[in-house]
């Protein structure tokens, strides 16, 4: 959104910034509907208990079981995150 905010700014021509505003806006809207349907979901699994279970077994058949606690290590298939 930044991007298209600054170029809006920075255009001389009436048009150009009508666009990248246009799009500027555009933009925004994409990421309110984005947060709007997280926090919904987050909603729903935290207050559905069978559908955050779910999720957790989806999420360990996909990835098996992480343990963030191990060396310190965070592990995913074929990643290694340090933990601190």
């Amino acid at each position: 959104m930044s991007f298209f905010t600054e170029q809006a700014e920075q255009a001389d021509d009436a048009e150009v910034k009508k666009i990248f505003r246009w799009l500027s806006e555009w933009e925004r809207k994409h990421l309110e509907l984005l947060m709007a349907l997280d926090e919904g979901l987050r909603q729903r699994a935290w207050n559905d208990p069978e559908l955050l279970v779910s999720l957790k077994l989806r999420f360990q058949q996909r990835l098996g079981p992480i343990d963030p606690f191990d060396s310190g290590v965070f592990r995913l298939p074929g990643i290694r995150i340090h933990s601190g």
